[in-house]
């Protein structure tokens, strides 16, 4: 297709998935291309979309064709690997082209380079380094000697600030043609504390060395592969993911390292620039939009050849990429959940390498159930570390039953207090798990029993002693604390339940001189919080550290010698076929942050059931055997691996337009799947959370063993044109591969 064509497929980030066509006038001819961004008329709109597709002639049926008003970009933003992915991407979980590049590409037009004045010298005093016999007086001769020195570029001000001389003098320079000040691009470059990491490798164990060798040979195939690395915690996956980027870089190729959690980003980017220097880049969304925008634009120049970040970075524009690393692939942040594109960021990683013929290697300590099915049907080539790079190994484990357990000892069982204890007293270091915020997670009445819910959704209200409010953790909605039952009018409200805030205050009220960090949503709200927070304990200037599930992963602190989970069993009740393997999870890699340095670790673990395999197994730390009985479990009940599934909820303020959609979403679907074998249809139903953010919410799902079986349904005109309703008081979300069903 020729670049002067006079027609173009253009992409809006709206849910519809139709490209719409556009002519070019003969002024922008050649300037459009696919992958840029334009302004075009859009209803009543001027709107920004992307260039999808030249076009030599419009669609026979169109009778009339507006034009683009303008470009916006000089050149196309993605180049053809990623263009190519990304519409793979859209194609897959059935959303709009457009949706999924402003997915990529999430920056407003007004989002520019920072242009800053700098002095520069004139180029016959920088090729010979001495100052002109013409420049006598002492203020000039001081600015210039300065300036050869000073090899960066700097500012006018910057220059009076640090010579003392006034800007006169730089304008005199100027006139006289020995500098110029000009305009250049100043990058905003993340920041973050330095701590110490090695910059040299470590000694590979035979494990290491063996799974290094052949990671290196699937590099050198240059072929489209995933590993699953299989290690314990502290086998020492991280250098292996530095050793294979080591061998990526030395081919000219770049890498991508995804990683789960916005608090592990300070202690990865450490490790990795400690080995690679600025050639590393991050992409996450807590960056500020100028900071996230100069590195895509580095990364998509090659100035970048290392890019880190959160599952967002999926789609960063890597020039030549070899290795794609997922580090915790099991982790369920990779997915999102809104806005679309609804995607998994492991599964897209695999897409990715397979569709560019590259290396996708995914790392954790405890797979994905799908993940080590596919490495059980060899689709995935699996490496296993089944030992601790540490001589003393993995950590001692004890399970306390709190079943019959006193008041005193609702929170912190007597053996976790005597634990904590001696850890202080050895100036040894402790984490504390439970993945609940708030001081009380129910309010309720001791006389009538009603509990204080939230009045937009279908939860209780958290108590949060520290800002004396009652907060809902689903819409934010807040309210005061009650007096008086909001039902009975009696005056016996009582707190049940804690989390995070409240294991805070039992240490400090049990143990007054523990230095305690807490690492929660609340506490980690604000840019930079996370490595404010843990910058102190790394330092050893805190005991204890009490936090929430983003504690439970990639952490490496050495002088943590105890972890105590709180509350083993909170993920087992929710109602999720997934539950048993989050509990699992979850207890294995928290325990997993015990003993990684010179001295043994211990966990405890407190539970109200004991029994459950999951919690038995994680004692153990038998990861086989949970899979073995956890495979069983899914192909029983036919969820995934065995089947892949589409989940539709249906949102709306009015119960009766929820639940009439849903059955009609439900007719639409039983038609199309006429005569259709292999694939089931479950009825709609209420979703477990029924309201949130005043909106009532019902589900549809269908599923099958293939998942071609149905997409010619998916792309049916009836199914599309009942998804496309636009009404302020209905949401019909749809969801390829949901990772929950809540």
């Amino acid at each position: 297709m020729s670049d002067s064509s006079p027609f173009v497929e253009i992409a809006f980030p709206i849910p519809a998935r139709t490209l719409f066509t556009y002519r070019i006038p003969e002024e922008y001819r050649g300037k459009v291309q696919p992958g840029s961004r334009v302004y075009a008329p859009l209803g009543k709109r001027r709107a920004v979309g992307f260039a999808a597709q030249l076009l030599e002639r419009p669609p026979a049926d169109l009778k009339t064709i507006k034009s683009i008003d303008q470009p916006i970009d000089e050149e196309p933003l993605f180049g053809p690997e990623l263009f190519r992915f990304l519409r793979w991407t859209a194609d897959y979980y059935l959303c709009s082209l457009g949706e999924t590049l402003s997915a990529a590409y999430p920056f407003a037009v007004h989002v520019r380079p920072r242009m800053i004045k700098v002095v520069m010298l004139d180029e016959r005093i920088q090729s010979t380094g001495r100052i002109p016999d013409d420049i006598r007086l002492e203020n000039q001769r001081r600015v210039v000697e300065f300036l050869i020195n000073r090899k960066a570029l700097l500012s006018p001000s910057d220059i009076v600030r640090e010579v003392g001389v006034s800007s006169s003098t730089i304008k005199t320079l100027g006139k006289h043609g020995w500098l110029k000040v000009d305009s250049c691009e100043s990058h905003r470059i993340p920041v973050f504390s330095q701590h110490e990491a090695s910059a040299s490798p470590f000694s590979l164990t035979d494990e290491q060395a063996k799974a290094l060798r052949t990671i290196d040979q699937a590099l050198e195939q240059k072929q489209s592969k995933t590993i699953l690395l299989h290690g314990v915690t502290g086998s020492g996956k991280t250098e292996i993911y530095l050793r294979a980027i080591e061998t990526c870089l030395k081919m000219g190729k770049s890498a991508l390292v995804l990683i789960p959690e916005i608090s592990l980003t300070p202690q990865t980017m450490d490790r990795f620039r400690s080995r690679f220097g600025d050639e590393v880049g991050i992409l996450h969304s807590a960056l500020g939009q100028g900071e996230r925008y100069d590195e895509w634009r580095l990364t998509k120049q090659g100035k970048r050849r290392i890019v880190v970040g959160t599952r967002s970075a999926i789609f960063a524009p890597l020039k030549n990429p070899g290795i794609l690393i997922v580090d915790e692939e099991h982790d369920g942040s990779y997915k999102q959940s809104d806005p679309s594109p609804r995607y998994h960021a492991r599964d897209l990683a695999v897409a990715r390498a397979h569709l560019a013929g590259f290396l996708c290697l995914l790392g954790s300590a405890t797979p994905a159930t799908e993940s080590s099915y596919n490495a059980h049907i060899k689709k995935y080539h699996r490496i296993q570390l089944k030992k601790r790079v540490s001589p003393h190994g993995l950590p001692n484990i004890q399970l306390i039953d709190m079943r019959g357990r006193s008041e005193e000892e609702e929170i912190l069982s007597v053996e976790l207090q005597d634990a904590l204890r001696d850890r202080v007293e050895k100036k040894q270091q402790s984490i504390l798990f439970l993945n609940r915020r708030g001081f009380a997670t129910t309010l309720s009445c001791s006389q009538c029993g009603h509990v204080i819910t939230c009045s937009h959704c279908s939860v209780a209200m958290v108590y949060h002693r520290h800002k004396n409010l009652l907060i809902c953790h689903h819409c934010d909605a807040r309210g005061s604390l009650p007096e008086t039952c909001p039902e009975c009018k009696e005056k016996f409200i009582r707190q049940q339940g804690f989390g995070t805030e409240r294991i805070v205050h039992e240490l400090e009220e049990k143990m007054p001189d523990v230095r305690v960090v807490r690492l929660d949503r609340d506490t980690t709200r604000k840019k930079g919080d996370h490595d404010r927070l843990l910058t102190p304990f790394r330092k050893g200037e805190a005991d204890v550290l009490v936090g929430t599930q983003m504690i439970a992963k990639g952490l490496d602190f050495p002088n943590v010698t105890l972890v105590g989970v709180i509350n083993a069993d909170y993920a087992l009740s929710l109602p999720d076929f997934r539950a048993s393997e989050r509990t699992f999870f979850l207890l294995t890699q928290v325990a997993g942050r015990s003993g990684r340095g010179r001295r043994p670790g211990e966990v405890v673990i407190q539970t109200y059931c004991p029994d459950h395999y999951s919690v038995q197994l994680a004692l153990k730390q038998n990861y086989d055997a949970f899979y073995e009985k956890e495979i069983r479990y899914r192909r029983l009940i036919g969820f995934p691996p065995f089947t892949r599934i589409v989940l539709w909820r249906i949102e709306a303020t009015r119960e009766e337009t929820a639940r009439g959609c849903a059955w009609d979403l439900y007719s639409i679907l039983t038609e199309g799947l006429q005569g259709q074998t292999g694939v089931v249809l479950l009825p709609p139903v209420e979703a477990p959370l029924y309201r949130l953010r005043d909106y009532y919410r019902w589900q549809v799902a269908l599923k099958s063993r293939d998942y071609r079986a149905f997409r010619p349904l998916l792309a049916s005109a009836s199914l599309q044109k009942f998804l496309s309703q636009r009404r302020q008081d209905l949401r019909i979300v749809q969801d390829v591969d949901p990772f929950d069903m809540l």
